[in-house]
Formats: structure tokens, C-alpha cells, sequence
């Protein structure tokens, strides 16, 4: 199986070389283009269904397939031994009668039906075997039994082979000698066959570059301003099949302009990819074999496709979601969700502009079917009805009721006595102190500017900066400083000047190489006074939290008129109001609500109250054979005693949650405005009294410009 350059590894298609120009030049990404959709987001590609191709016997886990002619050479490994299978045009599959001893580490094929086998000895020596198309040993290479790197993967090319190692491709000639290498590598790479070329392809964080072998030498160098998680040979020179954002894009590397073809979310997991024709692949998954056709339900007629806007620069921003969206895919025959990512327009251009590229689509009357929220600025769409309220289906619902839900979840999501967002998990950010100066039945500012006032140690540790507390500041304190409903705000005749003078003795930023203290460990050793938390696991920061203030702490919550209770959604979605498929949205909305998936939620904290009950079982449980917490103060790992855990901790636990009364949403408009008129007062040019007064009008301009 090929190596790939990320998680999807890719299988060559074809066998025919030709010479190419040795001129080094370099051609940037162009854009892209949506096959089967008229939005201009990075997703929209074709929705596929899976059939498993069983072995015959059943036995075989496959590891590599090549085509080899107008058939396909599958390789498994069955009872220590490496077998081989052909597959015809027509999907049948036979049983090759060769079985090697030596595992098999990679598959390829000359133009002439030839197969060449890199496999490992038992003494890890290294062989190619070459087999005639009836699968004759017609030859043998022998590699150096005191190789010091591993081999990975096999290409075979006109002039020789390339041999893949972790980081580097070693080149032979077809006789074995040694002719040099075309690393070493820093990012992943892989050596790719197309209809007439020969490509090495070297991907990095925002980059994928292509480069046209001749011999062993790079000639013609492209580069796209995308990073691929996988690359296989596209149908035609100049092509490649190549993987972003869930999508398996036909991408033309020549130009950097991109077609989608299958979306892997929606279609199922692939593992290897090979491409058959516009309307089929197949891929090689968990060691079994997948053929895959365009989906269809029921006699012609097509799956519905709903479309699920987000707007990541990274994948692993919405890991979660995917994999949510994955697990709904396979779990339903007649619905499929195509998640389509805006945030891949921001490559290679000003930021901002996958975002501009979705407003321009729902102007065009082309918005989506769901919109992933937690990384779009949702409050606006609030005010221009984007947004479909959720609390009339839960009513007519006959699988899941509001009820069901946790109240003070569903209550701070809430605008205008509607709910818009569906929040199926969660994380809690609240604030811990000591009991013998916080007082939690009297928390608010004005005490903890007293607490502050008289402190003799730090208030927060070196992760909260003083832009990150004005941030806190924002979206803890509610209407306090600023009432977006009412366009007003009071950020001079309020403790808001006293708060910025706060922020002003925190850290400018946070330098993390040097971290050598955690939270937990400088308020264990008496150097810090509150612990600001971000935990899912709300029952481990309740009991770690009491052990290293000796048992003498109390949740106050952030200082502000409310509960300083933050919820930070993990999914955020909502509905469109202009969808044209609101029951099938409200079927996904359902499924993430339902037992089966709220029951699997483990890095986070279920929204279903049935789910979060037994999270919370599960998590006491697992802490009564608990007797100690690491904690870390100038790189000393310190254990600190845990008392016994006890019901009265899921108490606490459960307390915290009902008190959830905000978001961890902040209005970027306002956040910048706010920091760039703290400036003056940081640096020393202004009176704290005059940087409010100065943010006080400013922001009151920007109300009534947004909403006036």
C-alpha cells in the first residue's frame, strides 16, 4: 500500500513514462472550482455509496493493490503468509496460486504486466521480486542486509526504482546499483505514477509542491498554497487526485485549479484510493477491499445531500464535528451532510476571505442546509434571520424534548426567548479561589477588585495575559459594559476602569517554550491566588481544585453581576432558515442528540441529561482508586495528596453546571476596538479614567453603526 503523504494513503494508476523538461518553474494556485454545487466553498464534491469486495474465503487483510493491465493485483496477509488476488473489470476476484513467506512491504507493475514485490526477510534483509504476468519468479534483487533505515515503499519508474524510507527516497537502477537519493525530507513526501509522468510531491503546513521527474532528477516544480493530506494519479498528465478538508479533489497542479469528486466524509473513510472512472474508485479500508459508485436510493432516485457550512483554517479545529457528520453518514441511508469548509479561501489570500465567499453565497440565494457556528460570528446572523429557532421542532418532536436537554446550557445559548444553536457538547471555563478570602454567596467585581487590591501573590498564572482578561471581561460580565440589544454601554461609571488597571499588571504574553509551572502547582506552592479552568472533565477540576488549596477552596466563578459560568460550545450548529430541508437537518440535529452518540461523548461533556448523569457516574468511579494529582512549579513534578472522592463532588460538579449563564463568544469588533484603546493606558500615554472615557465613545459609535 502506498505510504501517502497524510492519512489517506493513495494507490498508482497507471504505467506508461515518458521524458520530461529538466526547466525548474514554479506556478501558484489559481482557485477552484464544485462539482455538483453552486456554492463557491472548498467542499461539494459527489456523494458516493460503499460495497465491500470480499476475498474469496474471507480471510485475507489486504495491505497493497496495484493495477496491473485491465486488471488489479491485491495483495493479504493470511496466516503469516503474503497471497495475492486479481480482480477483473467485472469485480471478481481470484486467488493467484503464489504465496511469499516474507512480509510484503509494497506492490508495483511495469507497462508490460511485470510485478515487482519489495517484501522484508526474516533476517530484515530487503528483496524485490520481479513476477512475469502469469506470476513466475523471473528475478530477484537482493538490497544490503545492513541497511540502516527501514524501507516504506516501492515506485518503479523507466530508469529504475524509488525507494521511500521516513525521510528520504533512495534511487537504484533496474540492475540495483545505487545512483543517490532525493531527500532528506523535513515535510511529508511521496513519489507518485501518472498517465506520463513521474512525480514527487513534498507536503507542508500551508504548501503541497509537485515535481516532474526525469531519471532521478527533479525537473518542472509546481506549488499550490494547500496543504494534502494524501496525493494519488489523477486521470491525465498534469493531474492528481489529492485530499483537503475531507474532500478528494482532481487537482491540476500544472494551474492549482481543483475539481471535487468524492467528499470522504459523506461517503464513508477511505484508506487507499484509486481512481476507476468519473463515477467509481475504490479504496482499500481496515484491510478490506471498497468499491465505490455514485449514491444513489431506491430506484434512481438521489440520496439528499445536505449542506454544512464551516469555516476552518485547520482540520483538527473541527475534528469533532467530522467525525459526528461521519458517524450520521453511516449511520443513514437516505441523508448524507457535505461538510463544506470556507476557511481553505483564506490560503494564499487576505484573511477573511472564505468568510466574504459564504455572505456572498447566502446573498446569492445559495446558503447551506446547517451552519457549523462555533467558528462563525453566529450573533449577526441572529439580527439578519439566517438562522432557523430550534425550539419548535424539539416541541414536535417525538424522539427528543428540551427537557432532556441541560437547562442552564440551553438558557445561556437562548436570544430573544429563541434558541438558534444547537450545543450537543460542551466545555465549562469558570474560576476557582480560596475560601478564606472569596466569599461565593457575595462574588462579584466590586470583591474581587478587594481581594486583588490587598493580594500579595499573582491573581492568575502566566497563560492569562492582560488581553486575554480583557477578552474574559467581554463575554463574562453579560450586559455589564456593553448591552448589544440596547446599544448602550458604561464603561466609565462602572468597575471597569478598576478591571483595566488589573489587566495592565498581567503579563503582555504568554511565552509557553518557558513554561515551567502549571496553575495547579504555583497555587499549591502559595504563588498564586485564583485558578482560571478549562476542564470538560468538570469532576477532576472540582477535586484537584480543593487538594492544592488544601482543601479550602471555593468556586466563585469569574467577577462579574453573574454566575461567571462560562459554556464553550464543542459543536455549534444551526439551522438555516433557508433551507429547503429542515426535517432532514432536524434529523442530524436529532441523531447527535440521541442516546447512541451523547452516551460516546468522553473528551467532552454531553448536553443530554441522562448522558451527563452517567458521564459524571463514570468520572467518580474512575477517581476512587485516585490517591494523588501531578502539579508542576518550576519544572518540579509535585504529587499532591487527593482527599477521598465522594458523592459531594458530583454535587459540586452538577452545581457548576446549572450555573452556566454566558458563551465563550466574543464580538471581534468590539475586542479589537477595546484593545487597541487599551494601548494608550498600557504603554503609559493615558489615565486609566481617560482610556475609559476614550473607549466609552468609541464603542458607543460602534453600536450604533452595527445597530443603529
Amino acid at each position: 500500500m502506498k505510504k501517502g503523504i497524510a492519512a489517506v494513503l493513495l494507490i498508482c494508476l497507471t504505467l506508461v513514462f515518458a521524458s520530461c523538461s529538466s526547466e525548474k518553474r514554479e506556478t501558484n494556485y489559481t482557485g477552484g472550482e464544485i462539482a455538483g454545487k453552486d456554492l463557491s466553498g472548498s467542499g461539494g464534491a459527489r456523494i458516493f455509496s460503499a460495497n465491500t469486495i470480499a476475498l474469496p474465503g474471507g480471510e485475507g487483510k489486504i495491505t497493497d493493490a496495484v493495477r496491473v493491465g485491465d486488471r488489479i493485483l491485491l495483495c493479504s496477509v493470511e496466516e503469516g503468509k503474503s497471497c495475492f488476488y486479481f480482480m477483473g473489470a467485472d469485480l471478481d476476484v481470484t486467488k493467484a496460486d503464489i504465496a511469499l513467506d516474507s512480509a510484503v512491504v509494497s506492490i508495483d507493475a511495469d507497462s508490460d504486466g511485470n510485478i515487482y514485490v519489495l517484501s522484508m526477510e526474516q533476517d530484515g534483509s530487503y528483496i524485490i521480486t520481479k513476477l512475469n504476468p502469469a506470476l513466475v519468479v523471473s528475478g530477484t534483487l537482493i538490497f544490503p542486509a545492513d541497511m540502516e533505515e527501514a524501507l516504506w515503499d516501492m515506485t518503479l519508474g523507466p530508469e529504475g526504482y524509488y525507494i521511500e524510507t521516513f525521510n528520504n527516497v533512495l534511487c537504484y537502477d533496474l540492475s540495483g546499483k545505487y545512483t543517490g537519493e532525493l531527500g532528506p525530507f523535513q515535510d511529508a513526501f511521496d513519489v507518485i505514477k501518472n498517465d506520463t509522468e513521474l512525480i514527487l510531491a513534498v507536503s507542508g503546513d500551508d504548501y503541497t509542491q509537485f515535481s516532474i521527474l526525469s531519471g532521478f532528477e527533479t525537473g518542472d516544480t509546481y506549488k499550490v498554497s494547500m496543504a494534502l493530506s494524501g496525493i494519488s494519479a489523477g486521470p491525465r498528465a498534469g493531474h492528481v487526485f489529492a485530499v483537503n478538508s475531507g474532500i478528494v479533489w482532481d487537482l491540476d497542479f500544472t494551474s492549482g485549479n481543483y475539481t471535487g469528486y468524492s467528499n470522504s466524509y459523506a461517503s464513508g473513510e477511505v484508506g487507499s484510493f484509486m481512481y476507476l472512472s468519473p463515477d467509481a474508485y475504490l479504496s482499500v479500508v481496515n484491510g478490506e477491499l471498497m468499491y465505490y459508485t455514485l449514491a444513489r436510493q431506491g430506484e434512481g432516485s438521489e440520496i439528499q445531500t445536505l449542506v454544512l457550512a464551516t469555516y476552518a483554517r485547520e482540520d483538527y479545529e473541527i475534528s469533532d464535528l467530522l467525525n459526528g457528520v461521519s458517524l450520521f453518514n453511516e449511520a443513514n441511508g437516505d441523508i448524507k451532510i457535505d461538510v463544506v469548509n470556507y476557511g481553505i479561501y483564506d490560503a494564499g489570500n487576505a484573511e477573511g476571505a472564505g468568510l466574504q465567499k459564504l455572505y456572498n453565497d447566502i446573498s446569492a440565494g445559495n446558503a447551506p442546509d446547517i451552519y457549523d457556528l462555533s467558528l462563525l460570528p453566529y450573533r449577526t446572523f441572529y439580527d439578519k434571520a439566517l438562522l432557523e429557532n430550534l425550539y419548535p421542532y424539539f416541541e414536535s418532536s417525538g424522539n427528543i424534548r428540551a427537557e432532556d436537554l441541560t437547562a442552564s446550557v440551553l438558557k445561556a445559548m437562548e436570544y430573544k426567548g429563541a434558541l438558534y444553536n444547537l450545543v450537543p457538547t460542551y466545555t465549562i471555563i469558570t474560576m476557582y479561589g480560596p475560601g478564606d478570602v472569596c466569599d461565593r454567596e457575595n462574588w462579584n467585581a466590586g470583591a474581587f477588585l478587594q481581594v486583588a487590591d490587598t493580594a500579595d501573590l499573582s491573581l492568575f498564572g502566566p497563560q492569562v495575559t492582560r488581553y486575554e482578561f480583557l477578552k474574559y471581561l467581554l463575554m463574562f460580565s453579560g450586559d455589564e459594559y456593553i448591552n448589544e440589544e440596547e446599544r448602550s454601554c458604561s464603561f466609565t461609571d462602572s468597575t471597569f476602569p478598576a478591571m483595566l488597571s488589573v489587566a495592565r499588571s498581567l503579563p503582555e504574553s504568554y511565552d509557553g517554550a518557558n513554561a515551567a509551572s502549571d496553575d495547579l502547582g504555583l497555587v499549591y506552592t502559595g504563588r498564586q491566588m485564583f485558578i482560571l479552568s478549562t476542564n470538560a472533565n468538570i469532576v477532576s477540576s472540582v477535586h484537584t481544585a480543593d487538594a492544592v488549596y488544601g482543601g479550602n477552596c471555593v468556586h466563585v466563578g469569574f467577577p462579574s453581576d453573574n454566575n461567571g459560568v462560562m459554556v464553550n460550545p464543542y459543536i455549534n450548529l444551526g439551522m438555516s432558515a433557508n433551507s429547503a430541508a429542515k426535517e432532514g437537518v432536524w434529523r442530524f440535529f436529532e441523531y447527535l442528540l440521541s442516546d447512541g452518540y451523547q452516551n460516546g461523548i468522553r473528551k467532552t461533556i454531553p448536553v443530554k441529561n441522562t448522558a451527563l448523569d452517567a458521564r459524571l457516574d463514570s468520572l467518580l468511579s474512575k477517581y476512587l482508586e485516585v490517591h494523588n494529582v501531578v502539579v508542576f512549579a518550576d519544572n518540579n513534578m509535585i504529587k499532591v495528596p487527593l482527599a477521598p472522592i465522594s458523592e459531594d463532588v458530583k454535587t459540586k460538579a452538577m452545581d457548576i453546571i446549572d450555573s452556566v449563564d454566558c458563551v465563550y463568544y466574543c464580538n471581534d469588533g468590539l475586542y479589537d476596538l477595546l484593545v487597541r484603546e487599551a494601548e494608550s493606558y498600557f504603554s503609559g500615554d493615558l489615565s486609566v479614567e481617560k482610556a475609559a472615557e476614550n473607549i466609552q465613545s468609541k464603542v458607543s459609535i460602534y453600536l450604533a453603526e452595527q445597530y443603529g
